[in-house]
């Protein structure tokens, strides 16, 4: 159970770092996004 806890608590840490850096993230994905519309338009 305390590793499960543990495993949890990194999860919520790399969640704050992920919303922190949530506007890279955005761009990142609209990035992904536009990459994916050219290959299905080929």
């Amino acid at each position: 159970m305390d590793d499960f806890k543990q495993r949890h608590k990194k999860s919520d840490k790399a969640k704050e770092k992920y919303e922190r850096n949530g506007k890279n993230t955005t761009k990142y994905v609209r990035l992904m996004e536009k990459l994916s519309e050219k290959k299905k338009a080929i």
